[in-house]
C-alpha cells in the first residue's frame, strides 16, 4: 500500500476599478481596488499495488513540478521510470517545470525480491493560454505550480 499526497497552491490578482461618473476625468489607478486570493489545498489517498500498472490519469498546469513519493518496506528498493526511462532510485521522484506530458512508473522491490508496480499518465496543459496563465500566475507567485503526490 502507498499513501500519496497530492498539495498545491493556486494565487491569482484580481482588480476592480470604479468608473467616474464625471466626464473628462481620467480613470486613474486611486480609483482601483486590488484583492489577492490565495488558495491553498491538500488531497491524502491511499492506493494499494496490486502487482500490475493501475493507469492513472492526472492533468496540470503548463511548467508544474510534481513531485511523487512511493512507499518503501524495510529493505526494499525503488525503481522510477519517465516515459520508459530509468529515472532514479530514491523514495521520491521530482519532475521539474513540465512542459510536455509524460509517464511516470515505480517499481517497488520488498527484500524478498516481491515486486509491485504502479504507474500514472500525467497530461500537461500546454495551449497557448495555459502558458499565457503561467506566465502571470508565475510573474506574482513562482512557488503556485510545485504539487507533490
Amino acid at each position: 500500500m502507498a499513501i500519496f499526497t497530492s498539495t498545491g497552491t493556486i494565487a491569482f490578482w484580481i482588480i476592480f476599478c470604479k468608473p467616474s461618473t464625471t466626464p473628462g476625468t481620467d480613470h486613474s489607478l486611486d480609483r482601483c481596488r486590488v484583492l489577492y486570493v490565495n488558495l491553498i489545498y491538500s488531497i491524502h489517498y491511499f492506493k494499494l499495488f496490486k502487482g500490475n500498472a493501475s493507469n492513472n490519469q492526472k492533468t496540470y498546469d503548463y511548467r508544474t513540478t510534481v513531485t511523487f513519493t512511493a512507499n518503501v518496506p524495510s529493505g526494499g528498493k525503488v525503481q522510477w521510470y519517465v516515459d520508459g526511462k530509468k529515472a532514479g532510485t530514491d523514495s521520491t521522484l521530482t519532475v521539474k517545470d513540465s512542459k510536455e506530458s509524460y509517464t511516470v512508473k515505480v517499481v517497488v522491490t520488498d527484500k524478498n525480491g516481491n515486486q509491485t508496480m504502479d504507474e500514472e499518465e500525467v497530461t500537461i496543459k500546454n495551449g497557448f493560454f495555459d502558458k499565457l496563465i503561467w506566465f502571470f500566475v508565475h510573474l506574482f507567485n513562482p512557488g503556485a505550480y510545485d504539487v507533490k503526490q
